[in-house]
């Protein structure tokens, strides 16, 4: 298999993906909307306008947050405002209340940090959604485990979505690791792998069911103890 015959022995750090990576995406929409069906409607546009996005870089946050609340408020013959808050103080609450009561970690994310610390190699998460700490801490990734974190955001708050790579720069800076001594982890080649591409990093892709070129996340935990 190709990933594992890379070269990991420079791996300084490890930036994760949260949804589909730390935790199982399967029956996530389902639930999601069985939960929620009124608003299914906004939640299907609302995935057209991060289509749209994806890959865009506006820079600043609050230029991201213009521009989505303008293409979303299109979709939904809303004002753009009324169409962002809707997605900022619903649609996200919404998902972590989904989160904490149909979800849970994968296993052994602990062990597999403190294994990760004991090498000294650096651990990031870096989600494409906002209110990261709290949908970690939602799926039982408790304050035992963010403690553990280096560093925590989403792409958002940089002012796009991935996979623009500007983010992975700025944080492997923050972190002081070269960024071509940084991994991703990641359960989506066109966003994670992507993104992981053009900075320059090693990228690693998890998946559900065992495939080529990809690892479960049974098998990523025993890479991760054979290679970094």
């Amino acid at each position: 298999m190709e990933i594992v015959e890379k070269d990991f022995s420079t791996i300084k750090a490890v930036f994760f993906d949260f949804d589909g990576t730390l935790y199982s995406l399967k029956g996530f929409i389902k639930n999601l909307i069985l939960s929620y069906p009124f608003d299914m409607f906004k939640m299907q546009r609302e995935q057209k306008v991060r289509h749209l996005l994806r890959g865009k870089d506006f820079l600043l946050e609050s230029n991201l947050k213009d521009i989505h609340g303008q293409e979303l408020g299109k979709l939904l013959h809303q004002k753009s405002d009324k169409a962002y808050n809707w997605y900022k103080n619903q649609y996200m609450i919404e998902m972590l209340k989904v989160l904490e009561r149909k979800f849970s970690a994968r296993k052994n994310v602990k062990e597999l940090f403190e294994y990760l610390k004991s090498k000294n190699i650096k651990i990031v998460i870096y989600s494409d959604y906002p209110l990261v700490q709290e949908r970690m801490e939602a799926i039982g990734l408790g304050k035992d485990i963010l403690k553990l974190c280096d560093f925590i955001c989403s792409a958002q708050e940089y002012g796009c979505l991935k996979p623009a790579p500007r983010p992975l720069f700025k944080i492997a800076e923050k972190i002081e690791v070269q960024i071509t001594d940084c991994l991703m982890v990641g359960d989506k080649f066109a966003t994670d792998g992507e993104g992981a591409r053009q900075a320059g990093m090693k990228f690693v892709q998890i998946t559900d069911e065992k495939a080529q070129d990809k690892l479960t996340w049974e098998e990523f935990l025993e890479f991760v103890k054979a290679k970094l």
